[in-house]
């Protein structure tokens, strides 16, 4: 699967990624993973935005999304401002 970064998700990681993930992988298990790497892409971040295949998470299931091989998981950062 690709997984993109945008913004400060970038640092340590890169713009994009492939990954091979078990297969049954949900995508907390990816931000398991991802978090070893920078430690801004937790489970446990209400900041983030994330997308599999240009849809919104939350419409494939949230963190309990399964996960395919040719699935795109895009990440961003929330932006706040005042």
């Amino acid at each position: 699967m690709k997984v993109k970064f945008y913004g400060s998700l970038v640092t340590g990681i890169g713009n994009e990624i492939t990954l091979d993930m078990p297969v049954g992988s949900t995508l907390m298990d990816l931000l398991k993973m991802l978090y070893q790497k920078n430690s801004e892409i937790s489970p446990d971040n209400p900041n983030l935005i994330i997308f599999i295949n240009d849809a919104e998470s939350h419409l494939y299931g949230g963190l309990k999304a399964r996960l395919n091989d040719n699935d795109t998981v895009s990440i961003l950062p929330a932006a706040h401002g005042g």
